[in-house]
């Protein structure tokens, strides 16, 4: 089955390019490309969108303003809920925006088919989580604070598997789940971003966005707004910036 995307970019030439590596792509399918917000509405509407490549930068309403708005409409008007969103923009600086709207990606122009490619991927990989949610398999995080070796028991259906804290590189919140990116790969649990955030150690882990929990000691590198653990760059949150800079000075 393909993803349903649609392309909202109001330059041709973008357009182009988003629309040459779709084709490129046989697992997803381009059900429009609009060039503002309003035309892209009605598609979303009235056909089922999984996926939207949506400019800043755009006449009327900005992408990010377009996407708060179809996060407070969800399922009061359209077929089904909020499509993952992918933002493409030429200006670095609107990255920790993007993701305060819960997009699941960031593209800077000029984008390159490989990043345009793990994109598509990270989309797959999330609906394919989500589709395992749904069947109602019981997944949650047990408490093992009192442990020496420093680790947290997580329950996914009949298996516990033990996370330590020191293989443990970075922790991802999208929608209901969580995913721990770790040394030994990526372990995914049914749960919130606040619940496990009280359960990690403070003095080991510190939230830097309201997707992601980073380990202090796998940081690698620290921009302007994005940390590098794992060759992997990681959004810093505008309001918790304070939190970064306090954790530097410490």
């Amino acid at each position: 089955m393909k993803l349903k995307c649609l392309i909202v970019e109001d330059e041709i030439f973008a357009q182009n390019i988003i629309e040459r590596y779709i084709s490129r792509i046989p697992s997803i399918e381009l059900v429009a490309t609009c060039k503002d917000v309003k035309s892209a509405e009605y598609w979303i509407i009235n056909r089922e969108i999984d996926l939207i490549f949506l400019d800043i930068n755009l006449p009327v309403m900005t992408g990010v303003e377009f996407a708060k708005y179809l996060k407070k409409k969800n399922n009061k008007s359209f077929k089904i809920g909020q499509p993952y969103i992918v933002f493409t923009t030429g200006y670095p600086e609107y990255a920790s925006k993007a993701f305060d709207v819960d997009a699941i990606d960031y593209l800077l122009k000029p984008i390159i088919f490989d990043r345009f490619y793990q994109s598509v991927l990270k989309v797959i990989k999330a609906i394919q989580i989500d589709a395992i949610f749904k069947t109602n398999t019981e997944i949650e995080i047990i408490d093992e604070t009192s442990d020496a070796v420093k680790s947290i028991f997580v329950k996914t259906g009949k298996n516990i598997i033990k996370v330590y804290f020191d293989d443990i590189y970075y922790i991802e919140g999208l929608k209901e789940y969580i995913s721990f990116f770790t040394k030994t790969g990526r372990l995914v649990s049914y749960n919130r971003m606040k619940k496990i955030e009280t359960i990690l150690p403070s003095k080991e882990f510190i939230r830097i966005h309201k997707s992601y929990i980073i380990a202090k000691s796998k940081i690698q590198k620290i921009n302007k707004n994005t940390v590098v653990i794992n060759e992997m760059e990681i959004p810093i949150g505008r309001i918790y910036k304070k939190t970064i800079e306090k954790h530097l000075n410490s």
